[in-house]
């Protein structure tokens, strides 16, 4: 698994990174993971870039912290919190995830507007039906993706830090969806935790093939203006109309 910690605005500036770029074939569930780690609005910083090397399959990060400019925090009560069992399915119980049928978004605390979400779950289906994954049986299955927004982690979710948190729960969520196709590999999450301040982007081996870690932090990167400035349903959209072009090669 990748944990990578991505730097802030107040960081690194305000230039944007580039758009995301095809990384070639390939293709692929939730078995192995990805994960691209985004602090967008300065809880974590780190200065300068990060440095990342390979060991057995494993990506380690180097980065140096610098301190960041206290901020107020809004009171506990004032924000929804869950657990990752608390997250509906959005397939099983779309209503509760604001979704007019099934699909693969869960908007549980109604972040996004009606308008949003439709624009997102339809972009999902596209994904779905418009990419294509070639699994290890020779099948050929679109790109499973799914997105997952809740306002709050449920304080009692937390383990040695909020990255490890953040990491677990949105596995959870992937593993209780059943996100891609058994045997194909074929699966990519979306997470957002918002008042958290992280976002996630979680491939498998064969998904993995083609959304790179690279390419993935720069999806989160362009997310994160939008995010900043509150405009959540620019900042998913803008996220999952990137994995698709990724994902079209």
């Amino acid at each position: 698994c990748l944990l990578a910690l991505v730097p802030s605005a107040s960081a690194c500036g305000t230039s944007m990174a580039p758009k995301c770029l095809s990384s070639g074939a390939g293709g692929a569930v939730l078995s192995g993971c990805l994960i691209i780690t985004l602090c967008f609005l300065g809880l974590e910083s780190v200065d300068g870039e990060l440095e990342l090397s390979a060991t057995s399959g494993v990506h380690d990060i180097a980065a140096t912290p610098i301190p960041h400019p206290a901020w107020e925090a809004p009171s506990p009560e004032d924000l929804e919190s869950h657990t990752p069992a608390e997250v509906p399915n959005p397939f099983e119980h779309p209503e509760q995830c604001g979704l007019g049928g099934p699909g693969a978004l869960c908007d549980l605390d109604g972040i996004l507007s009606p308008e949003g979400r439709k624009k997102v779950a339809n972009t999902l289906l596209a994904i779905r039906a418009g990419t294509v994954a070639k699994c290890p049986d020779g099948a050929e299955r679109g790109f499973d993706m799914g997105v997952a927004l809740v306002r709050k982690m449920h304080a009692s979710e937390r383990h040695v830090d909020r990255e490890t948190t953040a990491k677990r729960f949105a596995a959870s969520i992937g593993d209780k969806w059943g996100v891609g196709d058994r045997g194909c590999d074929n699966g990519v999450l979306l997470f957002l935790s918002l008042h958290d301040r992280y976002a996630y982007i979680k491939t498998t081996s064969m998904s993995r093939q083609i959304l790179t870690d690279r390419l993935a932090q720069v999806v989160v990167n362009n997310m994160k203006p939008y995010l900043k400035s509150g405009q959540y349903d620019a900042a998913l959209l803008e996220g999952v109309l990137e994995v698709n072009d990724v994902l079209l090669g």
